[in-house]
């Protein structure tokens, strides 16, 4: 039995995992993870069982928040009427009256390589859908989150990190393409969301606010 940080996350949040090998059925090797997740003065636990051919190049669901999700222009995120995400002038009374196109579900994965904190992001506007960037095309899915991706990278899994400087900043990096991040970007009159490589000289379009609502 061991500890081991499963990244690095905030100070208000701390995931530590504790694992135990067992055997499962016909004699397979299998090893419980359990999770304490530090949060906010509260403590919750997680556990599963997975098999030992599971600990590298996988992903696996923990809890998830919801959020609306704003640019730096403090533009909100939505999905329109043509179901393209997009940001838009919006004060706190319309995004509460246009939800759910405006709340987005942020589920937390595990990452076997640690390489950040692993999420997808979903919105239940008509069924659940979650945002993909297959080819580098940003859309949404008609799919739930998976339980668990056994991939090392994946259309659906961006890795959220905070931006160096500006402690209440966000940027959404690819899984599948490493230096491609979440950015918005005007195109004819709207604000869209898209997958484009980081400038490296300095790219606010990358950066995001992120208002958790429970």
């Amino acid at each position: 039995m061991f500890w081991e940080e499963a990244w690095e996350a905030p100070r208000w949040q701390r995931i530590l995992e504790i694992e135990e090998t067992g055997e499962g059925r016909a004699g397979r090797i299998m090893k419980l993870s359990h999770y304490v997740l530090l949060r906010c003065g509260c403590t919750q636990f997680l556990s599963f069982w997975h098999s030992e051919n599971l600990e590298t190049d996988y992903f696996g669901k923990l809890e998830r928040k919801l959020s609306i999700l704003r640019n730096l222009n403090d533009q909100v995120l939505f999905i329109n009427q043509g179901d393209q995400p997009v940001f838009e002038d919006m004060p706190d009374s319309d995004c509460t009256d246009n939800a759910p196109r405006t709340e987005f579900i942020i589920y937390m994965y595990k990452d076997s390589l640690t390489r950040g904190l692993a999420v997808t992001i979903s919105v239940n506007y008509k069924t659940m859908s979650t945002l993909s960037c297959e080819n580098k095309i940003i859309s949404f899915k008609e799919m739930s989150p998976p339980e668990s991706i056994n991939d090392e990278g994946n259309d659906i899994i961006f890795f959220q990190r905070s931006v160096p400087g500006h402690d209440d900043k966000i940027q959404f990096e690819s899984s599948l393409y490493k230096g491609y991040f979440l950015a918005c970007e005007k195109e004819k009159d709207l604000f869209k969301l898209i997958l484009k490589k980081k400038d490296e000289n300095g790219d606010k379009s990358i950066m995001f606010t992120v208002q958790n609502k429970n």
